[in-house]
């Protein structure tokens, strides 16, 4: 990793100008330091490291992830976008990184800039080969590529690919696919850049290795695997498609305590129309392991046809405006002070998630029943007449659920590390 960015600097300080390097999922590997003048693309990037979704989206769709030769992006590709040179990395024919040099507009590099540029590509593409050059994490590579073209691609191309697959799995024309989408967190017992957590090699963001390695073999044999947007994605026909979490989770406890991650939650969806579905099946997996977890309707492996009425907020911002948009009441509930919102919201919640059952919500909050008609008393100085209307009472249920899932989000946005 130091050697890259090293390689990125001395490049920038030639040339003068913004330098990066991206993953083949356009993570950020290494950038230079620069000045004021920036577009906000490269500043978000630099952030987030990762690259914005927005072109991520663009290049996939105008085929530009697929060149071999090195293309320049104009100012037009995307409002605000400055523009830039791009020189694919490739090894045995294949992309498996980005060098980006940034210009000004209307700029050109001249032939001995263009030599620099060109020079620095090939010192990358030697450090990469010594980091790819073991064949397991080659075939996870490998298959991490297939499938995130298989879940981007348009419906003809995916259809041959899953034929193909189907094929050799012998599969029945209507067998069920499950797709499972396992985000894999940050251990915090392990600090990032540590003797034990090394900082991670492009190979590494791709296959998370150090993770599934002991269960490779059984994911492999069966499944079709690999890392889309910083998660771990199996695609599966066989029976036990359920105990894929369970594998990958026992994979990480086995490894240690050392162990750079952790399995936080896990998504599923399945679909018979494997030809035409597969794409909005992973969307919908992925939006499963999303809310996985956060919330008591959502367990921590969940399965997007058992998500009721979460799945209205698929399509929603999660954000306070949303929780208003749903039920005014619930914003004027969590709006409250620390203290007293989070006291009326616990209460509430609990009553309505048990549908009104007092003597269960007094057992489960461990209050009296004189102290749950107190607390709700003080939740109607916020909410009116709203539990005494069934429409009303029912946005405001999930009003609040949604209050809970904009806190998660607002928490993992500030705690959130660069596997993500």
């Amino acid at each position: 990793m130091a050697s890259l960015q090293n390689t990125v600097s001395e490049l920038a300080d030639r040339l003068h100008k913004p330098v990066a390097l991206n993953d083949f999922d356009l993570n950020l590997v290494a950038a230079s330091a620069h000045g004021s003048g920036v577009d906000e693309y490269r500043i978000r990037s630099i952030l987030t490291r990762r690259t914005p979704p927005e072109v991520v989206n663009s290049l996939r769709a105008q085929g530009y992830l697929e060149r071999s030769d090195p293309f320049v992006l104009s100012e037009s590709f995307l409002p605000g976008l400055q523009p830039r040179l791009c020189i694919p990395i490739q090894v045995e024919r294949r992309n498996i990184a980005f060098l980006w040099i940034v210009m000004e507009a209307g700029a050109q590099l001249n032939p001995e800039e263009y030599s620099h540029a060109r020079a620095a590509a090939a010192q990358v593409t030697a450090v990469l080969i010594q980091q790819t050059s073991d064949p397991t994490v080659d075939a996870v590579v490998d298959d991490s590529r297939r499938l995130q073209r298989l879940i981007h691609a348009d419906s003809i191309t995916a259809s041959y690919a899953i034929a193909e697959w189907a094929a050799r799995h012998q599969l029945a024309e209507r067998t069920a696919i499950a797709i499972t989408v396992m985000p894999l967190m940050q251990n915090p017992e392990v600090p990032e850049d540590s003797e034990q957590n090394p900082a991670p090699s492009p190979a590494e963001r791709h296959d998370f290795s150090r993770v599934i390695s002991s269960t490779l073999t059984a994911l492999k044999d069966s499944d079709l695997f690999g890392i889309i947007d910083g998660a771990l994605v199996v695609v599966s026909a066989r029976p036990t498609w359920e105990q894929v979490p369970k594998q990958v989770e026992r994979a990480v406890l086995r490894s240690g305590p050392a162990n750079p991650h952790q399995l936080r939650a896990s998504g599923v969806s399945l679909t018979r129309d494997w030809r035409n579905g597969l794409r909005e099946t992973y969307l919908q997996a992925a939006y499963a392991a999303r809310v996985a977890g956060l919330v008591p309707e959502a367990p921590r492996h969940s399965r997007y046809d058992q998500l009721g009425s979460l799945v209205l907020f698929r399509h929603l911002a999660w954000t306070e405006s949303s929780v208003t948009l749903v039920s005014p009441e619930a914003t004027a509930l969590t709006g409250q002070d620390s203290h007293s919102g989070h006291v009326n919201t616990e209460t509430l919640l609990t009553l309505l998630r048990l549908g009104g059952d007092v003597q269960r919500s007094c057992t489960e909050l461990k209050i009296h029943r004189s102290t749950l008609y107190y607390r709700l008393d003080r939740c109607r100085t916020q909410i009116g007449d709203a539990l005494d209307d069934g429409w009303r009472r029912t946005s405001l249920y999930l009003g609040l659920v949604l209050a809970e899932l904009v806190r998660h989000e607002e928490f993992d946005a500030t705690s959130r590390n660069r596997w993500g």
